[in-house]
């Protein structure tokens, strides 16, 4: 069962103009759907494609590239988002697990999420975070940064790893770096606690 705060998310997504093509490729056992995310997008390129070309026409957009561009991240944050929501919708994770792509909506957030470094606070790369809670405080929390380039598997997910280590040692929340790929977190065990 989602929550007010994830229903509001699902249509959220839902209604963005790139979304419907997309979305249209997802079959019904959304657990399965995560290892097909690759091939929805691609599969999804031509009719996105023409809906941008449409607003282009209509001068509601003026760079078709820079749009692309814009497109290829939120499609693929969006879609693995909106899977996330539906397996919870269906049961697949529990209630009493929250799922969120704004980071201030975890309790506890401010430790969780703000690193202090050398007196200047750095905020970790948060695409979507699942946690859940037990007594009004959090329990666990896997935090999703999504990376649709190697620039960004190398480059920022290096540096967050070590800004966490830092936050780990000033932090009383435990804090776990564990880095997984989209099959391995399909079957991670924080999604059923």
């Amino acid at each position: 069962m989602l929550n007010e705060k994830e229903k509001k998310t699902l249509a959220e997504i839902e209604s963005k103009y790139y979304m419907p093509p997309i979305l249209n490729l997802v079959g019904q056992n959304f657990k399965e759907e995560f290892d097909k995310i690759y091939d929805i997008l691609v599969a999804s390129k031509g009719e996105v494609e023409k809906l941008i070309q449409k607003r282009v026409e209509n001068r509601e957009i003026k760079d078709a590239t820079q749009a692309r561009k814009s497109i290829v991240g939120s499609a693929f944050s969006n879609l693995i988002l909106w899977l996330f929501l539906h397996c919870k919708k269906e049961g697949l994770i529990k209630s009493g697990v929250f799922i969120t792509s704004k980071p201030r909506e975890v309790p506890h957030y401010k430790e969780l999420f703000l690193i202090d470094v050398g007196g200047e606070t750095q905020k970790p790369d948060v695409d979507i975070a699942i946690y859940s809670t037990q007594n009004e405080r959090l329990k666990n929390c896997l935090v999703l940064s999504l990376k649709t380039s190697l620039r960004e598997r190398v480059g920022q997910t290096y540096k967050w790893k070590l800004l966490m280590e830092v936050a780990k040692d000033s932090s009383e929340i435990k804090i776990d770096t564990t880095y997984l790929t989209l099959r391995q977190l399909r079957h991670w065990s924080v999604l059923r606690q």
